[in-house]
């Protein structure tokens, strides 16, 4: 499956090393460029800096064409907004 998560925080970072010992196709949106930096080192991700909530960027991420759009951030909102673009792409 094509999965994009945006998030990598405790949760996040969970969630992805789970799926990628899965199988699956991740790409990761995070707007620390410090985590992002570091992810993409020890899973099989492919990773993109910015904000979930920005449509281009869930549609560089491939958002429109991905089987799962998951939100993972720290907050309840930016989650919500997420998933909801992702959705209507």
């Amino acid at each position: 499956m094509n999965i994009v998560v945006a998030g990598v925080g405790k949760a996040g970072h969970a969630l992805v090393r789970q799926l990628n010992a899965e199988g699956h196709d991740v790409t990761v949106i995070e707007s620390k460029s410090q985590v992002l930096e570091q992810t993409p080192d020890y899973l099989d991700v492919i990773g993109l800096q910015g904000s979930g909530t920005d449509v281009d960027v869930l549609r560089e991420a491939g958002a429109a064409k991905a089987n799962l759009v998951i939100a993972a951030t720290s907050t309840d909102e930016p989650d919500i907004v997420i998933c909801l673009l992702g959705r209507g792409l």
